[in-house]
Parts: C-alpha cells; structure tokens; sequence
C-alpha cells in the first residue's frame, strides 16, 4: 500500500530541546526524512507559514532550511519552493550537521555555482572545435602570444594599458608572487609588507628564507616616511603591498597615497609587487602602482577572486626585461599555466562572460556587506569600497584567540588572526571576517548574527544569549 506524501500543508515539525531555532528546526527536518515521515519529493512548507506555525521570524525558517540544504537532504528551487531531496538513510549521517558543519568566514574564495552554465556552454565550444587538441600542447613559459594579448585586454578594466609583451601568465597570485621573489630575491634578504599582510607572503617568505619587515601605515595605506625609515634601516630591496582591498583590513589605498609611496619607490630604488586580487571590487578604479611607476612596480592579478578559484589562470605585469625573463624562467621552474584554461579565460574576457560574472561578485560583495553593516555597525567600520571581508576589531575585554575558538564552538570558523602578523609583531584584538565562500545568504546572516550576539554579550555571557537567539 503507498504511503501518502507529506504536503506543505500537513507537516509539522516537533523540534528537539536546546540550541537555537534555526538550528533545532534543521535537525527536525533530517529526523523526519530518516523516520520516513518526510520522503524524497516531498515540499516543506512555506517560510511565512512555518513561522507562523512554530512562533518564529520567516528568515528564521529561511536559516533552517539553508542548513538542511547545506546538509544535502533538502533542496530549494526558485519560484516552486524547498523539497526533500535525501533518503532516509542519507538523512541518518546528516543529522546533526547544522552544528558540525561551521559556517566558512574563515576563506576568501567566492562561491562559483553561478558559473556552471557559461562552463558547460564554453565546454561545448570547446569541444566542437577542430584545434582544441593543440590546448593540450607545450605553451611557453611566459605563456602562448594570444593568451598574452587576452590578459593585457582584460587589465585594462583596472586600469592597466600594457602590451601583451608586458604580460606573463601564471596560475594565480600566489603563484606570480613566488615567481617574482624567486626573481628578485636571495635567501636571507629583507622584504616589507604593510603591517598587517596576506598568509600568502608569510608562507612564501618561509619556503624562501626571507624575513618579512612591517611598515607603518594608517587609513590611506602605508606611510611613505616609514617606508623610507625601513628601506634605510633595513636595506630592503622589494616591497609586498595590496594598495586595492587589502587583507585582511579591506582598505584601499589613497590615490594622493599612491603617488607619494611610487615617488619613495623611485628615490629608494625598492621594487614593489602590487598584489592587485581583489582590485576588481574598487567601482572607482584608483590607479593601481604599476600604471604611476612601470618601471618600479610587478603587478599581479588573476581569476581566483573574481570569477572561480578553480580558474587557475593569472597575470604578472612588469615593463623590465630583465625582470620578465627572471620571472618567466622562474614561472616554468614551478607551474606554467595550462593553455586549455588560459584558452577558456580569454574566451571569456572577449565575449563579455568574464566582465559579467566579475560585476555579479560585486553585487554579491555589496549585498553581503550591508548585511554586515545590519548585524555589526556598531563594532566597525565599513571600508568605502565593497569587499568580501571586513576587519572587526573586539572589544573588550574579549581577546582574539577565545573570540575564535568560542565562534568555532557554536558553528562560525574564523581564520586565527596571527597568519596575517608579520614577523614577531603584536596580534592585534581583530577578526577578518569573510563572507563570500558561503553560497547561500541564509548561512552568512546566521553567522553575522552569532558574531553579533557575541560581541554583545561578552565572553561571560555570550553562551545565554545565543541560546535565546530566535
């Protein structure tokens, strides 16, 4: 005898004790579908009818399900509604998965679902292509003249007019950032950073015995008298900077800023590499250090941010010949880039794919950090231009490294603050806080509400008050 389906109408979920709502909700949809009481197929109720059904906010109900969906037993369908998607005994291993499974602000890669649609359409392309099997060949180091071309096509939106000859390809920005110390520099030499910088940079200078020394810097970005004060103390040749969106304080650097650290550039003969990963978010483009110095200034940029981490394709710029071909050599030492995914990014960059793709990340960047502001105005500041994290200093007295693991303990990974210290420099009582790995909107509000709830209480009282969240 078949069973009749549960409908939107019928169901009604008996939620366990303890914890918060969104989460007690979640846990009594997977233990429905591992009873049998909910089944594949099956519609849950609305988001304003259940929360009008259990005495709860409808993005309440809208946090549970996210959950549910992020443990793989329900899935939402736009215009039609979310439906059970799992079988029981899927159901049974998911359980408690809305409290195992951290939300990510820990990552600051974007999630690339959106992109599954041009992939399979430029797959296709590429599949009905006579010449696709030459992608599969030896490409120079510096990568093949076209693809070159592309990436000097494509700098342009930030700013950049360079020749494909001023372009090399690489896998990303860590991996030109390798290439280029590896070039410039010797085991034991000095490179400075901002202050607070990239753990890109602090495992680099690990794997290259470098030692990385901070400079001083206040809003507009770093302080061209201190620069000077390191290079003459330190005999510092190179400089690692993120003028665009820095990591992890989102701020960007003063265009008057900029002039005055490539003047100290010149004077002081410091080579900068300007790690420009997150420079697309700028809606006004400020004018990145290689444009105002060429010949001072490496300059790299790649996909990874802006359109799918998995996109392994970047660009180092740098107008020295002498640098390309140490760079480029140093780039066929490690990892040159396939020509089958330079060839996909340069389809994209000329059909307009790429430009699209690269303003719904800013969409999503605005969005995601007016939710921010909603949750936590009054904890900081937010950076003028739109980024995927923001820097949240603590107050007191909550000290960085209980924030963190309190936050991981009900279900928020943070990134430990110390991996963006260089040297032996103090840590600071601050969060970078991401949003931009977690797909759904429903996870980063429930999360920004936690860190929220949080602040607000304190370490003593913190617990309580969560547990009391709707």
């Amino acid at each position: 005898m078949s069973r009749q389906a549960e409908t939107p109408s019928t169901w009604r979920p008996e939620l366990p004790g303890g914890g918060r709502w969104a989460e007690r909700l979640a846990e009594a949809i997977a233990a429905d579908i591992a009873s049998g009481r909910l089944r594949p197929g099956d519609q849950l109720p609305t988001q304003r009818a259940l929360a009008k059904h259990l005495g709860i906010t409808p993005g309440t109900v809208n946090r549970a399900y996210a959950i549910a969906e992020r443990m793989g037993v329900v899935s939402a369908e736009v215009g039609r509604g979310t439906f059970v998607t799992a079988t029981g005994d899927a159901a049974i291993h998911s359980t408690g998965l809305g409290k195992t499974v951290a939300i990510n602000f820990a990552l600051n890669y974007p999630a690339a679902s959106d992109v599954e649609r041009p992939l399979a359409e430029m797959l296709m392309q590429l599949s009905q292509d006579r010449n696709v099997a030459d992608l599969m060949g030896v490409s120079p180091y510096a990568g093949r003249p076209q693809h070159r071309a592309a990436g000097a096509r494509w700098l342009r939106h930030f700013g950049l007019s360079v020749t494909a000859e001023d372009v090399l390809l690489c896998t990303s920005v860590q991996h030109g950032l390798a290439a280029s110390l590896a070039a410039l520099t010797a085991p034991g030499d000095v490179v400075l950073t901002e202050a607070l910088t990239s753990p890109s940079i602090k495992a680099l200078a690990a794997i290259h015995q470098l030692r990385l020394v901070a400079v001083a810097g206040d809003d507009e970005g770093i302080l061209p008298d201190a620069l000077v004060h390191a290079q003459q103390t330190t005999g510092a040749r190179v400089l690692y900077t993120m003028p665009s969106v820095h990591t992890p304080t989102a701020l960007t650097m003063s265009e008057r800023r900029r002039r005055a650290i490539t003047a100290v550039l010149r004077e002081q003969a410091l080579v900068a590499i300007e790690d420009d990963a997150w420079g697309f978010m700028a809606t006004d483009t400020p004018t990145p250090l290689q444009a105002l110095a060429p010949e001072a200034v490496i300059y790299l940029s790649s996909f990874s941010k802006c359109l799918a981490s998995g996109l392994r394709v970047g660009y180092v710029v740098t107008s020295s010949p002498t640098q390309r071909n140490a760079i480029a050599s140093c780039i066929g030492a490690t990892s040159w880039t396939p020509p089958l995914a330079a060839e996909m990014a340069s389809r994209w960059i000329d059909d307009g794919t790429a430009s699209s793709i690269m303003q719904r990340r800013v969409r999503a960047a605005q969005e995601r950090q007016r939710m921010a502001v909603r949750h936590l105005a009054s904890f900081f500041v937010p950076a003028a231009t739109p980024a995927f994290h923001i820097w949240l200093p603590l107050p007191e007295p909550w000290r960085v490294d209980e924030f963190v693991a309190n936050a991981e303990h009900l279900g928020v990974s943070l990134a430990p603050t110390d991996i963006f210290v260089p040297g032996r420099e103090p840590t600071p009582h601050a969060v970078r806080v991401c949003f931009s790995a977690e797909e759904h909107v429903g996870r980063v509000e429930e999360g920004l509400g936690i860190l929220a709830a949080m602040l607000k209480a304190g370490p003593s009282g913190y617990g309580a008050a969560l547990h009391a969240m709707p």
